[in-house]
């Protein structure tokens, strides 16, 4: 239930909002609609598109919302890397909501 405990995270436009504010919240994250790159509180920019400031690039990290989702799904905090917004490719995403007794269904190496 705190996975997100002590982040803040900025939700850009472009994202779905009210499923990653919705989520973040229950996991114990805050969520802000206001950028602001000086606000040191900001720890995750949650974004589809470019860096928006890349002078304050060094103290928060500039995520897409995959990140949030697969962080839940795997009860951890991964890699933040693996999910920066000019990533072409994102790690495979399998919803937690699958029938186990599918034997054709998609499981990823990770």
């Amino acid at each position: 239930k705190l996975l997100f405990s002590g982040l803040c995270f900025y939700l850009s436009t472009e994202v779905p909002r009210e499923a990653l504010e919705f989520v973040v919240l229950a996991m114990g994250g805050k969520v802000t609609y206001e950028f602001d790159p000086k606000n040191i509180s900001i720890t995750h920019v949650i974004t589809d598109r470019e860096k928006l400031n890349v002078e304050y690039a060094k103290i928060k990290e500039y995520v897409q919302p995959q990140w949030v989702f697969d962080s839940i799904n795997f009860n951890k905090l991964l890699n933040v890397r693996e999910y920066w917004h000019d990533v072409k490719q994102l790690p495979p995403h399998i919803s937690p909501f699958f029938d186990e007794n599918d034997t054709e269904r998609y499981v990823p190496e990770r």
